[in-house]
């Protein structure tokens, strides 16, 4: 079973200085929580299991637990106490439910994407993959980025730095749960910080060097085939996107 997990453990201070009064993954889109939307936007065909990975403080001041449970039957929930030195920290947390060797998707909380999930999974099974990185077409250095051979290959991931124009969504696939955890517990025991967080991206380079193949899943730019909702401004515009309608079920006008 593929376990699809979404770190969900920020503060949302930028929601907060804006004026929003619920925790970002509450927020609605044209009446639909934000996270109704990841959840539906990231479901398979193929058997699989969200494991989220709340803050506790949102969870007993919102019953988000009963709303998770409400929106993923058998999903797994784990909280989390306080703020983590990054995502990489975050997915550690449900160590316990993912260091095997099934298959994990690691995705974000606060993101809506135009694509087929299940052809994202059947891709690293057609090119025998130990792991795959959606990537879209960008430049801005907000992102990071992944730098790929002649053969499609993935040689280097950074965060941060337009080393190519394969941009990561954010979503990442690896073919075993394990590998993820021991090539993250290795970043992390290394101390490979940006801007003193643990990112998930450069869990990859660690794989990498063990020789493992690694691929970009590439879809359209940003606006197009991803969308963000992560800051206010982000939020806004993809408000004004017919896809916003989409993701929520509505038809455009």
């Amino acid at each position: 079973m593929i376990r699809i997990v979404i770190p969900m453990a920020g503060r949302g201070s930028r929601f907060e200085a804006a004026g929003y009064e619920r925790p970002k993954p509450l927020i609605e889109i044209h009446g639909v929580p934000m996270i109704d939307i990841v959840v539906r936007n990231l479901s398979l065909q193929v058997p699989h299991r969200f494991i989220f990975l709340p803050l506790r403080q949102h969870l007993d001041d919102y019953d988000l637990l009963e709303h998770l449970q409400a929106i993923a039957p058998g999903c797994e929930v784990v909280p989390v106490e306080e703020i983590t030195q990054g995502a990489a920290c975050t997915i550690l947390l449900a160590r316990h439910l993912i260091e095997d060797d099934g298959p994990l998707i690691l995705a974000n909380s606060d993101q809506y994407l135009d694509i087929d999930m299940d052809g994202f999974v059947a891709d690293m099974e057609r090119r025998n993959l130990s792991g795959l990185i959606m990537t879209f077409p960008a430049r801005h250095p907000k992102w990071s980025y992944a730098r790929v051979d002649p053969a499609g290959l993935v040689r280097e991931v950074i965060e941060k730095q337009p080393i190519s124009r394969h941009a990561t969504t954010g979503v990442y696939l690896f073919r075993r749960g394990r590998d993820f955890v021991r090539a993250a517990q290795r970043m992390i025991d290394r101390d490979f910080r940006v801007h003193g967080e643990f990112y998930t991206a450069p869990v990859y380079n660690y794989l990498i060097a063990e020789g493992a193949r690694v691929g970009i899943y590439e879809i359209a730019p940003e606006g197009e085939g991803m969308f963000g909702m992560g800051t206010p401004e982000d939020l806004e515009a993809f408000l004004d996107s017919p896809a916003s309608l989409v993701a929520a079920g509505r038809k455009p006008a």
